[in-house]
């Protein structure tokens, strides 16, 4: 017939459902009241939201496959999944600027050593213990920070 598969008409004989308690699941379940056949309507947009929230708290947890699907192998998990790998992330371009002094520091076996580097990559000071933190402050105001 091409009825949407998430319409509320009869995709028998194309009359009006009316709501028919829930499924088990929690799904609204719908009857046709004159060919008295019954449906469940699924939401793809919902589904696919719900795949797609349970991959990126995999991808960025600690779980499993399979103790995030809650399945032996996770494979329910990896087909259900599958198409989130060929998301392609939709990034504006970086139209500011920040001014930063980037720091690192490092445990030497005989004290602390004090890197300080620009957002452009060049070192601006180097030291170790109290002088590293003094180069370090230094660096920063020279960066205007």
């Amino acid at each position: 017939m091409g009825l949407p598969s998430n319409s509320t008409t009869c995709l028998v004989c194309g009359t009006k459902l009316v709501k028919n308690g829930r499924h088990p699941s929690g799904t609204q379940r719908w009857r046709c009241p004159l060919c008295g056949a019954s449906s469940v309507r699924r939401r793809p947009d919902l589904t696919a939201r719900e795949q797609l929230r349970r991959f990126v708290t995999w991808l960025v947890g600690t779980n499993t496959q399979a103790e995030t699907d809650g399945t032996a192998s996770g494979r329910s998990f990896r087909r259900h999944s599958a198409w989130c790998w060929d998301l392609t992330p939709r990034l504006g371009p970086v139209e500011t600027i920040y001014h930063a002094v980037l720091v690192d520091g490092i445990w030497i076996g005989t004290g602390t050593g004090t890197e300080a580097g620009t957002e452009t990559g060049s070192a601006a000071a180097a030291g170790t213990a109290a002088a590293g933190t003094a180069a370090g402050t230094a660096a920063g105001t020279a960066a205007g920070t």
